[in-house]
């Protein structure tokens, strides 16, 4: 029987063919009776479980090839990123450094000059025992104070004793033949101990003498320099030019010279300064700089330590000297941690890589083009997913840095409109009382001034727009019913049927509130919403009321938001102010609104409570505290009201400060105007009592209205100050309060509003 017969009469008959076309040599194999297996064996032929074999293998050095290739790839791009991370990070923390030098010179440039200018100030003019020991005691930086006649002679010292060191101050001072008072050299007073002398002259019991004040340069070191952080182990240092150490957070650095001084100190160490030379070299040749230095660390009682560290350098002026500010960073606090995620970032590169190798032998054994095709496109819709997310985020913040650019932007062109509009609407008030003007003419003018107070309105929209968010950006006054009338407009339009609105406010003309633009609108808001939330089922009333509250001479604005819903039991009127705590269903609320409206109110020194009653409703009271301020007014006022005033007006922009120099010239009986405040200032000390107002702007150089205004107060004017500007910030409230500064005006200004508040 041949091999189809078997197969047919048996269907136990398995008949395999392993390679080719049979040759007719086969071998049978009895199984079970008729049951046989045919095996047709091809010459020169490989079986199919030997071939399956070879291309396992195959696959087997494609897979582990292509992983070696991958984990190549993926170390030499890995070196790539790291010394392209590692540049770009070094750049940026060279930067930071920069900054923070540029801080640190900053910081005592300010401290220096703000120590001279009080000394100035406070030794002008007559002078005792009881008011120069006043200032000592007064004035913790001052370490001794010493008074010394035009002989040569001294009257009178207080702490530290100095001796011939005050003899020398008070020569080198006499040398400079100064009429102001002068910050004289460092001098060296003790071993590893700087001292900063200040001389000035003065009148002693009527007769003319030098005061000489000492300042612990150790003691600044430690309030100015040491307190700004520079990473882990950095630190700041402060060199003249000629490269002695004046400050150094080690003390066996000060008064050496950084590089030869060195030398000597350490000459039993083989120290390699030639880089640290060359850094010194730079310093004196260029104002400042940055780079990598190899140097050494400097510790107290230790040997100095080679190390590589990250350096910057800016140059200050201290008095007639220049001094260089030196910053240093240990670089293995960047190198560090930049080696070990390079390290991380490979481990995981080469654990993904053999996973995905092993992932993909076990594709290939056992053949599943199915599970292959499934997990691929789940994958790529994980990614496409992700890739959407991130799209919207991105999306996101492009969008929230447009607001926050046009918010910026408004802000600038609010307050550069003011100052435009400050001219036109002086000039134009002081044209329209101009009698050889036609009265063809003053209706231009009216007009052209209408139109300019509707820019003004505007410029406050905009204005209102730049500022508004959550509290932390800058301040500006609002009207508190005007912006709570706004709030109610938004609840009106989204108030369900079944709720009604009941409002009574009571006008605060003349007041404002200062605080940042929508800070009022979120209050409102934010408190109505919750009491619609809590009436939505059974519907209620909501009620908003606000009056005038004066207490103990401060006025105050209150305001009551109360609804009839359920109310509230005492375990939760304990936590209603605490984050993230919230009654409402899961997806409703955050429970941060009334945490933030505490945070808002607070941050304007106001006050919020509340009483609930369950079955009968909730009420919150909120007291905002207002100050007094000037309306527009349009109202004729009288010609002769400011006849009898001398005027000083200090305005930096110098078209605003002509134009009310111009409108206000001819009401008063003397006026003058300044653009600088340092001249400003020179003149109010000669003539302070003989100025009836002043009229200042709040942004200058130098020194803003609110300091220039305190100075004034400081050389003994009592009179009226009055604050324009269009934009204005939370520290006008406390000048306000503590009557350094008497009204506030808003930009643009009119003559109208100067005449009401200078007449009353």
């Amino acid at each position: 029987m041949d091999k189809r017969g078997m197969a047919a009469c048996c269907p136990s008959f398995i008949y395999v063919r392993l390679a080719g076309v049979c040759s007719g040599k086969c071998s049978w194999l009895n199984r079970a009776g008729c049951c046989k297996l045919v095996v047709c064996e091809v010459p020169g032929r490989k079986s199919e479980r030997e071939q399956t074999i070879l291309e396992k293998r195959h696959y087997d050095k494609i897979i582990i090839g292509v992983s070696i290739a991958a984990v190549a790839f993926m170390l030499i791009f890995n070196i790539f990123i790291f010394k392209n991370y590692q540049s770009n990070l070094i750049s940026m923390q060279e930067n930071h450094m920069m900054t923070t030098t540029k801080a640190v010179a900053n910081n005592l440039e300010n401290y220096y000059n703000g120590e001279l200018n009080n000394f100035s100030v406070y030794f002008e003019g007559d002078m005792d025992v009881e008011r120069a020991l006043r200032f000592f005691h007064e004035q913790p930086e001052i370490s001794s104070i010493c008074v010394i006649g035009g002989d040569g002679i001294r009257l009178l010292y207080e702490g530290n004793e100095y001796g011939t060191f005050w003899d020398q101050a008070y020569t080198a001072y006499q040398e400079k033949g100064a009429e102001e008072a002068a910050l004289l050299s460092p001098v060296l007073t003790s071993e590893r101990h700087y001292t900063q002398f200040m001389a000035a002259k003065t009148r002693w019991e009527g007769k003319d003498a030098c005061v000489i004040a000492s300042m612990e340069m150790e003691s600044i070191y430690n309030l100015i320099v040491r307190p700004i952080k520079i990473g882990q182990y950095g630190y700041s240092m402060v060199k003249n030019y000629d490269g002695t150490i004046l400050m150094h957070k080690s003390v066996n650095q000060i008064g050496i010279d950084a590089v030869e001084g060195r030398k000597t100190q350490y000459s039993e160490y083989d120290l390699d300064l030639s880089d640290l030379e060359s850094w010194v070299e730079q310093q004196r040749t260029t104002p400042e700089g940055s780079r990598i230095l190899n140097s050494y660390w400097w510790e107290d009682g230790k040997e100095p330590v080679q190390t590589k560290k990250v350096v910057a350098y800016t140059q200050a002026s201290i008095g007639e000297e220049t001094w260089i500010i030196n910053s240093t960073l240990d670089y293995n606090e960047i190198y560090k941690p930049l080696v070990k995620t390079r390290w991380y970032v490979f481990c995981v590169s080469v654990v993904t890589i053999g996973g995905f190798g092993i992932l993909l032998a076990w594709i290939i054994n056992n053949a599943n083009q199915n599970k292959t095709m499934e997990l691929e496109m789940k994958h790529l819709l994980e990614m496409n997913s992700a890739w959407e997310e991130l799209h919207k985020r991105e999306e996101q913040i492009r969008h929230n840095d447009k607001i926050r650019t046009l918010g910026t932007m408004t802000s600038m062109i609010s307050h550069e409109f003011n100052n435009f509009l400050t001219p036109v609407m002086l000039y134009g008030d002081m044209l329209l009382e101009d009698p050889d003007i036609s009265e063809e003419n003053k209706g231009c003018l009216a007009e052209m001034v209408a139109a300019a107070h509707k820019a003004k309105d505007l410029t406050k929209e905009l204005s209102r727009y730049g500022h508004s968010g959550t509290g932390s950006g800058k301040k500006m006054v609002l009207h508190v019913v005007e912006e709570i009338n706004r709030s109610l407009a938004i609840i009106k339009k989204t108030l369900p049927d079944n709720i009604t609105l009941t409002e009574n406010l009571q006008p605060d003309d003349g007041y404002g509130l200062m605080g940042s633009s929508g800070m009022v609108n979120q209050v409102i808001v934010n408190l109505c919403t919750n009491a619609v939330y809590a009436m939505q089922e059974k519907g209620g009333s909501l009620t908003v009321k606000g009056i005038m509250l004066e207490e103990e001479g401060h006025v105050k604005y209150a305001v009551t938001v109360s609804d009839t819903g359920p109310g509230m039991p005492e375990e939760t009127l304990k936590q209603i102010f605490t984050p993230f705590y919230t009654t409402k269903e899961s997806g409703s609320g955050t429970g941060l609104g009334l945490s933030v409206v505490q945070d808002l109110i607070h941050q304007v020194s106001g006050e919020i409570n509340v009483v609930s009653v369950e079955g009968k409703g909730t009420r919150f009271d909120v007291v905002l505290p207002l100050f007094r301020i000037v309306e527009n007014s349009r109202e004729d006022k009288n010609p002769e009201s400011l006849k009898d005033l001398s005027i000083f007006i200090l305005d930096d922009n110098e078209k605003v400060s002509r134009a009310l120099h111009k409108s206000l010239k001819p009401l008063c009986k003397k006026i003058v105007s300044y653009t600088h405040p340092e001249e400003a200032l020179a003149s109010m000390k000669k003539e302070v009592s003989n100025w009836d107002a002043v009229i200042t702007d709040y942004s200058m150089p130098v020194m803003n209205g609110l300091e220039f205004s305190g100075i004034l107060r400081s050389l003994g004017y009592s009179k009226t100050i009055v604050l324009i500007s269009g934009n204005l910030n939370q520290d006008v409230q406390w000048y306000l309060d503590h009557g350094i500064v008497d009204f506030v005006l808003e930009k643009p200004v009119s003559v109208q509003e100067i005449e009401e508040i200078l007449s009353s």
